[in-house]
């Protein structure tokens, strides 16, 4: 069982393949030490799963990194509450996160 993370700005991240694990773990390290409090997933599971997990976790964010999202630079930034997400570049997810209402406005 993984403990709940103390704060108001849970970021789950969940990842599909062996490079999209790989980026995943990077990615949690950053966000990490950019001050964001973060869940990552644990072994190989469906995607469905790890957002349950999340959910589960009370995590406000989702971040889900694929194959694609490794190839592309990118990954997919979900918000939990209101079920929207977007593909959004790798590179600026921790400044998203630090501010992530404004991610979501069209």
């Amino acid at each position: 069982m993984i403990p709940p993370v103390p704060s108001a700005q849970r970021v789950f991240v969940a990842y599909l393949g062996d490079e999209a694990k790989a980026e995943a773990v990077k990615l949690t390290a950053e966000l990490r030490q950019g001050g964001i409090a973060v869940v990552s997933n644990l072994g190989d599971r469906s995607l469905k799963a790890q957002l349950r997990q999340a959910n589960a976790l009370g995590a406000a964010y989702a971040l889900i990194i694929g194959e694609d999202e490794v190839r592309e630079g990118t990954a997919v930034l979900r918000n939990m509450e209101k079920g929207e997400q977007r593909k959004v570049p790798a590179h600026e997810v921790l400044g998203l996160l630090r501010n992530p209402d404004a991610s979501f406005e069209k």
